[in-house]
């Protein structure tokens, strides 16, 4: 074969090989999928949501459900546990749980997107409560998306492939990225989807794996939502325009951080034991610690407040460490993977030491509902716990130990 026919060869194998890997009953399916969204003016959805979890010998299993409203343009509920978000076309407003006392309010936007509501979900510095909004609120995500599949991909190339109908004639879609896969099933009428599996892609054959499964139950209309599908009653609430104000309490003559101060289960009481591994492996038991103030925060990589207080957090303790307080402070992280926290705290340069509550018995003894919770035990009492970010976390936690360490040395 002559020399100049290579890349002639080359170009037809590259041609040969692109064909095998294309779908066209995948692509079609997909493309119906999308314009579905595209096309959909009224929605309204319960999304029941599972997430499993294998490590090693142990499953863990976790489940919850929301609701989903959407009218286009610009009238949009999100109803979950942690939060509840109603745009009605004249304002967006968001409650998060724990702060009942306040509400972000800000102007409608003429047409919502997900740009436009994860401006309104944002922590400054911290980036918004949707970094996943595929994970996070799947259908809204799909129904506000230009294109319905950047959803499931962001920047990410994904492979898709047709499967065959399901046990109820259900046809599905398989999207494959290099973080694993997402596996659809389509209501063949209405060419919308009523199950979404995702499951992690695993760097290492050894059965453990991570799934989270969404079903909808989707309610179809012909006509409008009843006008108080999109009511929401603020009551004698506060209206501010940030989560980070509604979070911190700063708003003018406010009671800062008034919801979170609310008399807590175990405040003045003898602290439940805790006896965890460090993230390095090491053990730690409470009835052992000499120290005479012991600091226990409780978070995860995926909770803004938890983010934004960890570097205030460092300052106490590198303030603690640095004038040799008797002073224990470890961080309690709440049933994630040790890859996951220790690539966060390689990322944001901390030192604090780390427990990991991988089952969540820790954070029930201590009665944790909201993240993050600090705990300061002095004398084998609690003596303060927090619960939300802090407006001032440093100067608050390091007054507050201050006057413990000085009680015990009168």
């Amino acid at each position: 074969m002559p020399r100049s026919a290579y890349p002639i060869l080359a170009a037809a194998l590259i041609l040969m090989s692109s064909a095998a890997l294309a779908d066209p009953a995948g692509d079609a399916l997909r493309d119906k999928v999308a314009k579905a969204y595209q096309d959909t003016t009224v929605y309204a959805a319960r999304i029941d949501f599972r997430v499993e979890e294998k490590r090693g010998r142990w499953l863990s299993t976790n489940s919850t459900w929301f609701k989903v409203a959407f009218e286009k343009p610009n009238k949009l509920v999100i109803d979950r546990p942690e939060f509840l978000l109603v745009a009605d076309g004249n304002s967006t407003r968001v409650r998060i749980s724990g702060y009942d006392s306040r509400h972000v309010q800000q102007p409608a936007e003429p047409t919502i997107s997900m740009k436009s509501l994860s401006s309104t979900l944002t922590l400054p510095g911290m980036g918004a409560l949707l970094d996943q909004p595929m994970m996070f609120m799947p259908d809204a995500t799909l129904l506000l998306s230009a294109n319905p599949f950047d959803a499931f991909t962001a920047k990410q190339k994904a492979d898709t492939a047709a499967l065959e109908p399901d046990g109820d004639g259900r046809p599905g879609l398989k999207l494959t990225t290099d973080r694993g896969t997402w596996t659809l099933r389509v209501d063949p009428t209405s060419h919308l989807i009523v199950e979404a599996v995702r499951e992690n892609a695993t760097k290492k054959d050894d059965g453990d794996y991570a799934r989270m499964v969404y079903r909808f139950k989707i309610e179809t209309h012909n006509d409008k939502h009843a006008p108080d599908t999109f009511a929401l009653d603020t009551g004698k609430s506060q209206a501010v325009d940030t989560i980070e104000q509604l979070i911190s309490g700063d708003v003018g003559d406010a009671p800062a951080n008034a919801d979170a101060q609310a008399a807590h289960p175990i405040e003045g009481k003898t602290p439940p034991n805790v006896a965890l591994q460090t993230l390095d492996g090491k053990d730690y038991d409470l009835a052992k610690d000499k120290a005479e103030v012991i600091v226990f925060d409780f978070w995860t990589t995926w909770c803004p407040p938890c983010r934004a207080g960890l570097p205030e957090l460092q300052k106490v303790y590198d303030w603690a460490k640095k004038n040799k307080k008797s002073v224990a402070i470890y961080t309690i992280n709440l049933e994630e993977k040790a890859a996951t926290v220790e690539k966060f705290w390689k990322e944001r340069k901390l030192t604090m030491p780390v427990l990991m509550d991988t089952k969540g018995k820790i954070s029930n003894a201590y009665f944790v509902t909201g993240i993050p919770q600090t705990v300061i035990i002095h004398g084998g009492k609690v003596a303060h716990v927090h619960v939300g970010l802090l407006p001032d976390t440093a100067k608050t936690l390091t007054e507050q130990i201050e006057e413990l360490l000085k009680n015990k040395a009168n």
